[in-house]
């Protein structure tokens, strides 16, 4: 089951022990069965598509790239990147396209993951008139 139980702050010794008592004879380290893995799926080009409404003043943007499961030996070094690229507000993205560009308020990225594969998500909104020059703006980050 690879379970852990960590609790912080104050306790008495009658917590602890009822913690224990509810959880403490579970055999939390037998080996789970694995479940098959899947390959990740390259991509061979950039496709997008914008479909802007003509009456609205904003489009919802939302790139994404194929990435495996959270057992990739990639997936840590991942977390530490997308921090950088796009996981806080001090990020490249962030800095590049809505301080230098100023085309939107906020963008940011994350990692999705499902049991046999995962992505790699962007999303931002800007005005329906940069909506394309935000997008290779990001590929560009993206290709940097």
């Amino acid at each position: 089951m690879n379970c852990k139980i960590f609790m912080a702050g104050q306790f008495s010794e009658k917590e602890v022990a009822l913690v224990n008592e509810f959880f403490g004879k579970e055999s939390w380290n037998e080996q789970v069965s694995s479940t098959p893995s899947y390959p990740v799926v390259s991509v061979p080009e950039k496709k997008y598509r914008v479909t802007n409404d003509p009456n609205g003043v904003q489009g919802a943007i939302r790139l994404l790239r194929p990435f495996p499961e959270k057992q990739h030996p990639d997936f840590t070094p991942m977390i530490v990147l997308n921090t950088v690229f796009g996981g806080y507000f001090g990020s490249r993205l962030m800095s590049n396209i809505r301080e230098d560009k100023g085309y939107t308020y906020g963008i940011h990225s994350y990692m999705y993951n499902n049991l046999h594969h995962g992505a790699y998500i962007i999303t931002t909104e800007a005005g329906k008139d940069v909506c394309e020059a935000t997008i290779e703006e990001v590929y560009k980050e993206w290709s940097y």
